[in-house]
């Protein structure tokens, strides 16, 4: 067995349960410490799991050895929580996305070359096998020129959602669906379609009382031609419907469905071969929508990419296309304007303290 990767947590809720069993069930991986604000919450994560638990990361970076430390805080906070961990000579695991601005996110990545560390975002979808099965057959051809790129986030979030937590859907700590929800299909926009050429969106807030918008329609023009369509909600009821993915081809059409983006609808080419049958049978039947597998295949690459010295595949630059992507976007809903890439602009509202506004 190979060295044991020290993990420290900064934020106890919703989301770290996912985290926390990824670790559980992860060779090479021991959690050492955790830290919320509230204490109750980091008690009880820490009595759960028999590690210390604290209330200020900053004290926790003083006082516990650590090696990489997850920050699974409002979005809002990630930059400066991030920042402050590479500083104290620890790399960083950050929730999607990484920041909400781009400056934020120009500036965390010269810090990691400043301290020698690196920052590692959970874009978890990327780990589904059926996605990683996508992005092969896109990236050996098989599916020959991309003609469309679509995505449905159709996910139900009640006002109770949003009234759980007050920074859910402000413009200073989380963005609307965009920004949160829809977050993972811009990542495999980028990261199956290509480079984006172009967008142009429009959002509404029309069934939640928060700041931003629950509805959104993206389209996109990729540098290759192809294009794309992105439509989020979180305005579904009274239930989650689907989060899927498609991707049409010269030579074939592959679907993703289920709630998660996780479960194959369409594995089809035209020019067939005798594995096609298995990945279907196998990654075609009905998956469990709350599944675990990213986060764990994540940690599993991380621990291996540390051990062995080696490039992570979701490190601070690949996720820095996201959150560009993510202020054209929120820029082209305030501007009306059709945004081209390379993108400079960050006007959006996306991000900034109500000091700024």
């Amino acid at each position: 067995m190979g060295p044991v990767v020290r993990f420290a947590i900064v934020g106890c809720g919703k989301i770290t349960a996912r985290h926390l069993d990824a670790l559980a069930t992860t060779p090479g991986c021991e959690l050492v410490a955790v830290t919320d604000r509230v204490k109750e919450r980091a008690d009880e994560v820490g009595f759960k799991y028999k590690v210390p638990s604290y209330t200020d990361y900053l004290t926790m970076l003083r006082e516990h050895d650590c090696d990489v430390v997850s920050v699974l805080t409002p979005s809002g906070t990630h930059s400066q929580v991030a920042h402050d961990v590479l500083s104290a000579g620890r790399h960083v695991v950050v929730e999607k996305p990484m920041t909400l601005r781009v400056s934020d996110a120009k500036r965390l990545l010269k810090h990691t070359e400043r301290v020698g560390k690196n920052v590692f975002v959970v874009h978890q979808y990327r780990f589904h096998p059926a996605v990683q099965y996508l992005y092969d057959a896109v990236n050996t051809g098989r599916l020959g020129r991309i003609t469309l790129v679509t995505g449905r986030i159709r996910w139900c979030r009640p006002q109770s959602y949003y009234d759980e937590s007050s920074w859910r859907g402000t413009w200073a700590m989380d963005g609307g669906v965009i920004a949160n929800q829809a977050c993972h299909h811009v990542d495999l926009f980028s990261w199956i379609g290509g480079p984006i050429h172009s967008l142009h969106a429009v959002g509404t807030q029309r069934l939640s009382n928060i700041e931003t918008e629950d509805v959104a329609v993206v389209s996109f023009r990729f540098e290759s031609g192809a294009l794309g369509v992105m439509e989020a909600t979180t305005a579904t009821r009274p239930h989650d419907i689907e989060c899927s993915l498609s991707v049409l081809g010269e030579h074939g059409t592959v679907e993703i469905g289920g709630t998660a983006t996780n479960q194959l609808k369409v594995w089809s080419f035209t020019k067939p071969v005798p594995e096609d049958e298995h990945i279907m049978r196998e990654y075609g039947e009905k998956v469990d929508a709350r599944s675990k597998i990213g986060h764990k295949r994540f940690y599993e690459e991380l621990v291996a990419s540390l051990s062995a010295g080696k490039p992570f595949s979701v490190d601070g630059l690949e996720a820095y296309k996201t959150v560009e992507i993510i202020n054209a976007i929120y820029d082209s809903m305030e501007t009306g304007e059709r945004i081209q890439f390379p993108y400079e602009g960050e006007h959006s509202r996306l991000g900034l303290r109500l000091s700024a506004l």
